[in-house]
């Protein structure tokens, strides 16, 4: 008798399942292998971000977001979401660029699939749509976006909301910045006590000071800022102008770090601007330095005024300096500039120093020097004074120092 053979056959819905599931294997590719160069073998998905899914950073801090393939994976970029809050390059370096929220993506293909994996980047600081802080009273009114993005409106006491830290009030009603604090377009913050910015403060909006601002880390100005009568700020770290800067009345801004005024921003002093120690100002570009009050550059201060930048010495208004004035633009004189003992205006190449219709240039004890292609150009009524001694008057200068060389 022979033997019986028999045949047991799958059922064609059986087929249809594994067909569908060998598929769905090779799609996210679960197949056990070696590991190689940033390539996973192990059952994994296609693509994978190392680490915490919720990552929070500083401005200006950055990180590395490490993404692990399978074989056969495709890599297609990181992107994210608002560039404002935070931008990634294509090998996963993440910069903190303003406060608020993102989601950072990586991508990749595999079987004509894009796989993505993400991460949320929160940006710690405020936004400010509308706030005031009365130092004194240790108050915060307005709105505002804090820490976790989510909208507050506040009218209490500064320790009844979640803002500590990136600001803080202290028993003597002191204002600091700690973060980053950004005014946006169109917002506005009053402060009516003492500020102080060690972290940055930028303002998109207007920016009123009534009381004391302290500059020890950056504030950037792209909308306004007034300093208003009585009103003082102190620049030991850096203040960038973009937009335009207002020193009124009896404000006074001392300058120890670095002030610049970008192209076309805009510096009006009707109060005084000291340029003290080693401060230096930088008029750049388009920038516009118009002075109706008094600049003061003493010591080892300076004052740039860099190529196409304008300083403008209104009638009424006064420099006054014993520090370094560099003219590599223009500075045009209707009002006073006294350069005292150990002074020195230095008109370079190309640039231009212009003493207008009753304006007037004294060099005192200091040192003035008109270089090669630079010129110095004097008013038929305006007056210009070596030491005492009046020099000619409606004529222009080049290649010509005082005292002699």
């Amino acid at each position: 008798m022979h033997g019986k053979i028999t045949k047991k056959l799958i059922p064609m819905g059986m087929v249809l399942i594994m067909a569908a599931l060998l598929v769905a294997g090779l799609s996210m590719n679960v197949f056990a292998g070696t590991g190689k160069n940033g390539v996973q073998e192990a059952p994994c998905s296609v693509i994978s971000i190392s680490g915490d899914s919720k990552r929070i950073m500083k401005v200006k801090e950055q990180i590395y977001l490490e993404k692990t393939l399978c074989t056969g994976a495709r890599y297609k970029g990181f992107v994210s979401e608002n560039t404002e809050v935070a931008t990634v390059s294509g090998d996963g370096t993440v910069t903190a660029v303003g406060p608020g929220e993102t989601t950072i993506t990586a991508k990749a293909k595999l079987n004509g699939q894009i796989h993505t994996a993400t991460c949320k980047v929160i940006v710690t600081g405020l936004i400010v749509e509308n706030m005031e802080i009365k130092g004194e009273d240790s108050i915060v009114k307005g709105t505002y976006w804090a820490i976790n993005g989510s909208k507050k409106d506040v009218d209490g006491k500064i320790s009844e909301v979640d803002i500590g830290d990136v600001i803080e009030v202290d028993n003597r009603g002191e204002v600091k910045v700690k973060d980053t604090v950004v005014v946006q377009s169109g917002g506005k913050l009053n402060v009516k006590g003492t500020i102080t910015v060690n972290g940055t403060l930028n303002v998109n909006g207007t920016l009123n000071v009534n009381g004391t601002l302290n500059v020890n880390g950056t504030l950037n100005v792209n909308g306004t800022l007034n300093v208003n009568g009585y009103s003082t700020i102190n620049v030991n770290g850096t203040l960038n102008v973009n937009g335009t800067l207002n020193v009124k009345g009896s404000g006074i801004v001392n300058v120890k770090g670095t002030l610049y005024v970008q192209p076309n921003g805009t510096l009006y002093v009707t109060g005084r601007l000291d340029v003290q120690g080693n401060g230096i100002v930088n008029v750049n570009g388009d920038g516009t330095v118009n002075v109706t009050g008094n600049l003061n550059v003493n010591g080892d201060g300076t004052v740039n005024v860099n190529v196409n930048g304008k300083l403008y010495v209104q009638p009424n208004g006064t420099v006054n300096g014993n520090g370094t004035v560099n003219v590599n633009g223009s500075v045009n004189v209707n009002g006073t500039v006294n350069v005292n003992g150990g002074g020195t205006v230095n008109v370079n190449g190309n640039g231009n120093l212009n003493v207008n219709v009753n304006g007037c240039l004294n060099v005192n004890d200091g040192n003035l020097y008109v270089q090669s292609n630079g010129k110095l150009a004097v008013d038929t009524n305006a007056i210009f004074k070596f030491r005492g001694t009046q020099q000619d008057s409606g004529k222009t200068y080049s290649n010509k120092s005082w005292p002699e060389s």
